[in-house]
């Protein structure tokens, strides 16, 4: 049987992970919008736990899982690392597998 102790703790680990999901969920949505993303499920066996839905499930569970594994505070401030991690990798998904992922985003200038 658990103590009193035990329980708290093991129910403000699940809050924390909550919050944690919550925060993912934001960064994952602003690096599809920062990287040009386009909406499907090419991402899904090459990020996260090969289990997700979508590209934006698959990226939700990649900064997690990035985020826990290198300790960075699960903010908005992560999002330059997060870009700087992950475009390599969509790029080479692009090169190497021939996949269209992100839109082409053409500058006037």
């Amino acid at each position: 049987m658990m103590n009193h102790n035990h329980t708290r703790h093991l129910a403000h680990t699940i809050e924390l992970r909550s919050d944690a999901k919550e925060f993912a969920e934001a960064l994952a949505k602003n690096l599809m919008v920062s990287l040009h993303v386009i909406p499907g499920g090419d991402l899904v066996p090459h990020l996260g736990c090969g289990t997700e839905e979508d590209n934006l499930e698959a990226i939700e569970s990649w900064v997690y899982m990035v985020c826990t594994c290198l300790k960075l505070p699960f903010s908005s401030d992560q999002l330059p690392c997060l870009e700087s991690m992950l475009e390599p990798v969509l790029f080479a998904l692009e090169e190497q597998l021939g996949y269209r992922l992100r839109r082409r985003v053409q500058y006037v200038g």
